[in-house]
Protein backbone atom coordinates (compact mmCIF):
# COMPACT_ATOMS: atom_id res chain seq x y z
CA UNK A 1 0.00 0.00 0.00
CA UNK A 2 2.99 2.01 0.69
CA UNK A 3 4.25 1.98 -2.68
CA UNK A 4 1.28 2.27 -4.19
CA UNK A 5 0.87 5.37 -2.41
CA UNK A 6 3.94 7.14 -3.21
CA UNK A 7 3.38 5.83 -7.30
CA UNK A 8 0.05 8.11 -7.61
CA UNK A 9 2.01 10.73 -5.71
CA UNK A 10 4.93 10.88 -7.96
CA UNK A 11 2.50 10.24 -11.05
CA UNK A 12 0.16 13.08 -10.17
CA UNK A 13 -2.56 10.96 -10.02
CA UNK A 14 -6.06 12.49 -8.74
CA UNK A 15 -6.26 11.02 -5.29
CA UNK A 16 -10.18 9.73 -6.39
CA UNK A 17 -8.78 7.88 -9.11
CA UNK A 18 -8.39 4.15 -7.61
CA UNK A 19 -5.63 2.17 -8.78
CA UNK A 20 -5.93 -1.82 -8.16
CA UNK A 21 -3.13 -4.07 -7.54
CA UNK A 22 -4.02 -8.61 -8.92
CA UNK A 23 -2.10 -11.34 -7.93
CA UNK A 24 0.02 -12.56 -11.01
CA UNK A 25 -1.68 -16.01 -10.66
CA UNK A 26 -4.84 -14.60 -10.38
CA UNK A 27 -4.55 -13.33 -13.84
CA UNK A 28 -2.69 -16.06 -15.37
CA UNK A 29 -5.63 -18.07 -14.95
CA UNK A 30 -9.21 -15.57 -15.73
CA UNK A 31 -8.99 -13.98 -19.25
CA UNK A 32 -9.01 -10.34 -19.55
CA UNK A 33 -10.11 -8.38 -16.53
CA UNK A 34 -12.43 -10.41 -14.89
CA UNK A 35 -9.45 -11.12 -11.24
CA UNK A 36 -10.60 -9.27 -8.42
CA UNK A 37 -8.19 -6.97 -7.39
CA UNK A 38 -6.16 -7.83 -4.22
CA UNK A 39 -5.45 -4.05 -3.06
CA UNK A 40 -7.01 -1.05 -4.43
CA UNK A 41 -4.92 2.31 -3.69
Amino acid sequence: MKIGKKLKERLNVPPKLSIGYQAHTDTMVKSGSTAKNRFVV
